[in-house]
């Protein structure tokens, strides 16, 4: 990419970091990571209590590229038909007509994905690895730009059904939305105020040609990536994490890592990806793919987040 388009990549990527934070109340970093899956034209998980914008999330984030945002919500009767689509019958033509659902807007997000049933929330898998859906056969192109989907914490996921390891390793990266502080609730509250300001400060077809850039404009050296499998190698290798319901063993949370840390690196205006990068990258693309062991989880005194951390500060 030459330096003219990996500044306009940078000034859009600077650009909706601005207008997003002006809209919605979250950390910088966490900001950076659910911008950068969008970049990445990928799937972000989001953990938390219920009321922590989550929903105002994937709104502004589809106001910001002149998107179609649909939601679902997420019950134990939620079908698969409610999320991809349904073939209705066309009396004139006499032919199948295909109803597409919510999933084909740009912006999808799938409250609550925890309180689907298995069969249900795989409804959706296709479309996070391949932006496509098949029904009755026939494969059908998505416009989806990025698919958030939200889950209750542990403590308060009575009801629900954990999602499964192929599920969890769809999503690019997981974010854990920590609890406001008095001041972010009155921030909140203000905002409210200006619901619907939101600037369109992108296009999807922007997006588009930012994704496909920038895995060939941002190097990452091979001390860098070796550091990102080697963490990952560790994780994965970790007595406090339960292998059998994690996932790991392929190579997507390995690439899901990398591509993160070159958007990283893009909002610093790096060319190159660090150390430093690389490590923030794991912090969101490994944790949310690992269940703790058994004991890990009676002894109560670590969380996938904090594992993944210490292993990414003590691999060089």
């Amino acid at each position: 990419m030459s330096d003219s388009l990996y500044s306009m990549a940078h000034e859009l990527a600077d650009g909706m970091r601005a207008e997003f934070v002006r809209n919605v109340c979250m950390p910088q970093e966490q900001v950076e990571v659910v911008i950068g899956t969008m970049l990445l034209n990928g799937a972000v998980l989001l953990e938390g209590a219920p009321g922590l914008g989550k929903t105002e999330t994937g709104k502004t984030l589809a106001r910001m590229i002149g998107g179609r945002f649909d939601r679902i919500q997420g019950t134990p009767d939620t079908q698969p038909t409610d999320i991809i689509g349904v073939e209705v019958a066309n009396k004139a033509t006499g032919k199948f007509e295909f109803i597409p659902g919510p999933i084909f807007s740009e912006v999808t997000l799938l409250d609550e994905i925890n309180r689907m049933t298995p069969r249900t929330s795989a409804a959706f898998l296709q479309v996070m690895g391949e932006k496509e859906a098949t029904v009755n056969r026939q494969t059908y192109r998505t416009c989806n730009v990025v698919t958030i989907a939200t889950q209750n914490p542990h403590e308060i996921a009575a009801g629900t059904y954990p999602l499964t390891v192929a599920q969890k390793d769809r999503f690019m990266a997981g974010v854990v939305l920590p609890p406001l502080s008095d001041a972010q609730v009155i921030a909140i509250a203000d905002k409210e105020d200006n619901k619907g300001t939101v600037k369109q400060v992108a296009t999807v077809e922007q997006l588009r040609a930012v994704k496909s850039n920038i895995a060939h404009s941002i190097v990452i050296p091979s001390e860098v990536k070796n550091l990102g499998a080697a963490i990952r190698s560790e994780v994965a290798k970790s007595k406090d994490i339960d292998p059998e319901n994690s996932s790991l063993g392929g190579a997507r949370s390995y690439m899901d890592m990398a591509a993160l840390a070159r958007v990283f690196a893009l909002f610093r205006k790096a060319r190159t990806v660090s150390a430093e990068d690389m490590r923030k990258a794991a912090t969101y693309t490994l944790p949310h793919r690992i269940e703790l062991s058994m004991q890990a989880s009676i002894a109560n005194e670590k969380s996938a987040i904090s594992i993944v951390n210490a292993i990414g500060k003590n691999t060089k």
